[in-house]
Order: structure tokens, then C-alpha cells, then sequence
């Protein structure tokens, strides 16, 4: 991504030597009354200034870059530059090999209409697309605010807002584009098949601090679709909200992922729904994809079928420090895994998860989902499961130092699961000490960590009698080695619980 700044500044300043200014007013004295006329006359490394007003156009478009490593921007921002289409023709297009050099800066892009693309289109070309508005687009087919294809393009600080596509990609629509967002808007956009807010097909597209909320479809990823054979979006600090899978059949209220490999790391993907009757993955739907998470939050997600907050089929994605948590689905409350899906959950808080089945975690169909260092707590079950229920012969969960604490009706039931050592499983999920572990699991009262509270344990309290800065003696974590203390020595006298 910073490669691509760097190239960016690099390009800029080869071709500023020479540059002409030129400037535009749709009802003012300027060298120019419309956008495409100054482009037509510019060369590479000039400059157009646009002044506020309403730009619109004939013929297909209304702006047209025509290859040119040109800048065009508004002079006072998108809230009162317009290009607009006026539900007649695309806004923009670049279609003609621009580079990033081609700068389009500052406009509201709106009313545009086409059967593919009716805000934005980006072709062979990649341009850099920053502090733009794309609004109220209209498509008969696809794509319906951006549309690129073999266009890896740059969009800084950009909103796609109220577009509206019959098919695929409300907000965008991608194909081969290695196109970069950062610090984003994509919100309340509509797509009548998959990706509300973003459709991608084979791109190694990267995210950087974006929004995608309140977008819809009527399929799959009302946030985002992904898919592709071997590529590896990234995805950092984004965050996916409110957006709403509607159709019967329909999968991932925020994320859809297939056969790719996607990179996400710290984003947050909360509130989003999977409607109809039999939908999957109120979070992230995750089919034949080794997708890869640190430190994600998927929380108070709700979902008619599978896999409140995240629904696996037929493949081995990875999570590390992630919550899991308030999530809500029929079946597998927080996670489901189907049809030898074989998660990894390492350092994973999964909480406050509610189902039929399943409170925690469900798996069915030779799947073996592998918790290691986690902490189930406070997930419920109508039935089976409040922690893991083991759905089928031959799925096979298994756990290893991991915490369980008050899951109902129960931790761990269903066919098997493998105990690979290390584990508790506590009635309460108290904390006093604030580490994010059941003091059940942990024998605080061992001090002196011989296994088992004894007088040893006393002595060493005793020792630190009215500290305020003894953390290990400091028992009940409020501020002092005092009487509280030696009454929670007394209370877990004896050996330590394996």
C-alpha cells in the first residue's frame, strides 16, 4: 500500500515540470464552462480547477480522464462540486491507461446511470480517486457507484453511498483490481444479487480504516463478497455494521468469503443480520476459504440459520485473539463448522453466544474445530450444548488449555470431543484479579506456585501484610494485602485443581 503512495509522489513530481493551470465555472468566467472540455485541452501534469456548481454531460458519460496523468479537483470540496449524471449516463470514467498520477479530487459523483458502473468506472487504468462522494447511482446490471476491472486505482477518504445495483455490487463492483481503499464510507447501498457494499472477483484488494454499514442483498455478503482462486485481500481496522442479508438462502450479514485467503486484522464486524429462513453466518460466512484473523471482534450478530457469528464449511481458517461474542443463531451460536471444517481458535474469547444448539460452538459432518487457550463463557443452549455440542459421528472438536466457565445447559456435549490436556471448567466465571480468566481455573491463592495453598502460602501473604503494590499477593486485586486475602487462602486451602 505505501509502495503505491511512494509511487504516487513519484510520478507527481516527474511530470509537474511545465504544468499549466486551468479552471472551470459552469456560470462564471473561467478558461473553461465544463469538466470535459478542460481535459480534452490539458496535457499530462496540468492542473484543472473546478468551482462550485453542477457539471452534467452528453452522451455516455460526463467526465471522461482520456488517459491523461492529469489533476482535476474541486476547489471547495464535494459537498458543492457535482458531476452529475442526471440519470441519463455514467459520472466518470477512466478507461485509457491512467496511472496514478490521474488525480480526481473533491467532487460528488451522483444520479449516474448505466447497466454496469453508473458512477465510476475504472478500466486497464489506476487512478487515485480522493476525498470523492459517489451517490444515488443507478445499475441495470452490476457495479453500480464503482466498477473496475484490471484497475488497481487508489480511493482515499471517499464515501459510495445510496447506489443501487440490479445484480451484483451495490456499492462496488470489482473484477482483477488490486485497488486500495482507505479511510472509506461504504454505506447503505443495495445489490439485488451478492455484495451490498462490495462485490470482488479475483482481487488482491487491500482496506485500510474503512466503514461498510447499512449496506444490503438480497444473497450473499451484504457487506462484502470475496472470492477468487489463491488471492489474499487485506483487510485492517475496518469495520462492518448494520449491513443485511435478506434472501432465503442467504449467507454473511457482513463478510462472504470464497476460495480466497483473506487477511483480517483488528476490524470489527457487529450487528449485522442474515434474514430469510435458512441463512448462515450473521458475521462472516467463510466457504472453502483459509481466511486469517488477529484480533477481531465479531459480536451481536444475528442469523435464521447457522453460525451467529461465524459459519465455516469445508475448509481451515485461523483465529487469533479474536471475540466471539452476544452473537445468535439456530444453531452454533458464535461459530458453526460444517463438512470437515477444521478451525483453529487460538486466544479467542467466545462469549454471550445464544442458540438452539450449539451456544458456543457446533460442529457437524467430520468437522474438528481446535480451541487452544481459549475462554467459553456464559454461552447458552435451548437444548444442546451451551459451550460445544458435537453434532455428528465423526465430528471430532478438540481443546487444549482452554478456560469453560458457566455454559448451559453444558460446557462440552454431543458425540466426542478430545481433551488435549490443560483444560477447566469452572460453575462461575468470577474474575477478580481482571485477567480475563475464571479464578477457578487459575489457584490464585498458590503465591509461591508449588501446586497447592499451605501455610507457605500464609507466610508469604503475611510478608506483604498492607502493600499496596503487591499484585500476586494482592489476591482480590483491590488495592491492599489484607484480611480479604488471607480468607481467599483459607477458602482454597489444599491442592491446586488439575
Amino acid at each position: 500500500m505505501y509502495d503505491r503512495l511512494a509511487m504516487t509522489f513519484f510520478v507527481l513530481t516527474a511530470s509537474s515540470a511545465g504544468a499549466a493551470t486551468w479552471t472551470v465555472d459552469d456560470d462564471g468566467p473561467a478558461d473553461y464552462d465544463n469538466i470535459q472540455a478542460a481535459i480534452t485541452a490539458a496535457s499530462d501534469g496540468d492542473v484543472i480547477n473546478v468551482l462550485p456548481g453542477t457539471y452534467v454531460g452528453s452522451g455516455d458519460q460526463v467526465v471522461d480522464m482520456l488517459g491523461k496523468d492529469i489533476t482535476l479537483r474541486s476547489t471547495e470540496g464535494a459537498d458543492v462540486t457535482i458531476i452529475d449524471g442526471s440519470f441519463a449516463r455514467r459520472g466518470v470514467v477512466c478507461d485509457s491507461g491512467e496511472s496514478l498520477a490521474t488525480i480526481i479530487e473533491g467532487f460528488t459523483i451522483r444520479n449516474g446511470l448505466a447497466g454496469q458502473a453508473a458512477g465510476f468506472l475504472g478500466i486497464n487504468s489506476a487512478p487515485t480517486v480522493r476525498d470523492c462522494r459517489i451517490e444515488n447511482c443507478n445499475a441495470t446490471t452490476s457495479g453500480a457507484g464503482i466498477a473496475l476491472n484490471d484497475c488497481p486505482a487508489l480511493f482515499e477518504r471517499c464515501t459510495i453511498t445510496g447506489n443501487h445495483s440490479a445484480g451484483s455490487g451495490g456499492g462496488v463492483l470489482m473484477s482483477f483490481s488490486h485497488a486500495t481503499f482507505m479511510d472509506c464510507t461504504i454505506t447503505s447501498n443495495h445489490s439485488g444479487a451478492n455484495g451490498g457494499g462490495i462485490w470482488a472477483d479475483q482481487c488482491e484488494f487491500s482496506m485500510a480504516d474503512c466503514v461498510l454499514s447499512q449496506n444490503s442483498a438480497v444473497s450473499d455478503g451484504a457487506g462484502l463478497f470475496m472470492s477468487g482462486h489463491f488471492v489474499e485481500p487485506s483487510l485492517e481496522r475496518c469495520t462492518f455494521s448494520g449491513n443485511a442479508a435478506t434472501g432465503w438462502w442467504a449467507d454473511g450479514g457482513g463478510i462472504y468469503t470464497y476460495e480466497c485467503k483473506p487477511f483480517l486484522t483488528d476490524c470489527i464486524i457487529t450487528d449485522n443480520t442474515v434474514g430469510g429462513g435458512n441463512g448462515r453466518g450473521g458475521a462472516i460466512a467463510c466457504y472453502n476459504s483459509h481466511a486469517m484473523l488477529t484480533g477481531c471482534m465479531l459480536s451481536d450478530n444475528v442469523v435464521t440459520g447457522a453460525g451467529g457469528g461465524l459459519w465455516i464449511y469445508e475448509c481451515d481458517p485461523s483465529l487469533a485473539a479474536c471475540t466471539i461474542e452476544g452473537n445468535e443463531a439456530v444453531n452454533g451460536g458464535g461459530v458453526y463448522c460444517e463438512d470437515h471444517a477444521d478451525a483453529i481458535l487460538e486466544a479467542c474469547r467466545i462469549s454471550g453466544n445464544q442458540a438452539v444448539n450449539g451456544g458456543g460452538v457446533m460442529c457437524i459432518q467430520f468437522s474438528r474445530p481446535h480451541m487452544v487457550a481459549c475462554l467459553l463463557e456464559d454461552n447458552t443452549a435451548e437444548q444442546n450444548g451451551g459451550g460445544v455440542w458435537s453434532s455428528t459421528n465423526g465430528c471430532n472438536p478438540a481443546a487444549s488449555h482452554s478456560s469453560f466457565c458457566h455454559n448451559l445447559p453444558t460446557h462440552i456435549d454431543g458425540w466426542a470431543w478430545q481433551d488435549l490436556g490443560g483444560n477447566c471448567f469452572a460453575d462461575t466465571c468470577v474474575d477478580i484479579n481482571g485477567d480475563g480468566l475464571p479464578d477457578e481455573c487459575q489457584c490464585l491463592s498458590d503465591i509461591d506456585g508449588d501446586g497447592a495453598v499451605t501455610i507457605d502460602d500464609i507466610l508469604a501473604l503475611l510478608s506483604k501484610w498492607g502493600c499496596t503494590d503487591c499484585p500476586e499477593e494482592d489476591l482480590n486485586a483491590d488495592g491492599i494485602v489484607d484480611i480479604d486475602d488471607l480468607l481467599a487462602i483459607m477458602a482454597n486451602w489444599g491442592n491446586c485443581p488439575v
